[in-house]
């Protein structure tokens, strides 16, 4: 299995490292995140904001796709070098491949809270692209692919649907917590019950 890359940073004054292994978009977000909490503790200008970071990519290929393209990369924009790095070194379709986990993913017998939380997670690291879903789409994915007893809990507790995606998470939360506590109660009864046969 291959080595996943992994990002260190002392404080956040100092310049963040990206150690060796294969980039995915998750390190790819802390990388980038990394980098902008350096640039403003240090309040680096957007000009040298690529040389001040790029030396602290650690693995020897990503160090040599720099050298070979530094001078472009150097005079464009934090952004952009971000950009170029995503293209050259995550899986060509990545977002794509995000984003139908997104849209594929379901609750099952996970708890809400966590499960929501999972996809939340997954749904920001497609920030920035075409592929992102806004707040209003993801409480839509989420609220369609509850499982069936929640699904009927918030149909009776009929949400307002002005609600925000924070606000609605809360809400179906609470309501969950209900039906894990309402399960755990029956199945602490059933096991009582079997226990006297």
């Amino acid at each position: 299995m291959t080595k996943t890359a992994s990002v260190e940073q002392s404080a956040p004054s100092k310049p963040p490292k990206l150690l060796a292994g294969e980039l995915t978009p998750q390190i790819a977000r802390d990388w980038e995140n990394a980098c902008s909490t350096y640039f403003m503790h240090k309040e680096v200008e957007e000009k040298n904001k690529v040389k001040m970071v790029a030396f602290g990519m650690l693995d020897p290929r990503l160090h040599t796709w720099y050298l070979a393209a530094r001078p472009t990369l150097d005079a464009g924009t934090f952004d952009q070098y971000m950009t170029a790095l995503k293209k050259a070194w995550l899986d060509t379709y990545w977002a794509a491949k995000l984003r139908k986990k997104v849209l594929g993913s379901q609750q099952g017998t996970r708890a809400f809270y966590e499960w929501a939380l999972d996809v939340q997670n997954q749904n920001a690291l497609l920030y920035g692209t075409t592929d992102h879903l806004s707040d209003e789409r993801l409480r839509n994915q989420l609220d369609a692919n509850l499982c069936d007893e929640l699904t009927t809990a918030v149909l009776r507790a009929k949400l307002e649907p002005t609600l925000s995606l924070k606000d609605w998470i809360d809400e179906v939360k609470h309501l969950d917590d209900k039906r894990l506590e309402d399960l755990a109660s029956h199945r602490k009864a059933a096991e009582e019950y079997y226990k006297t046969k």
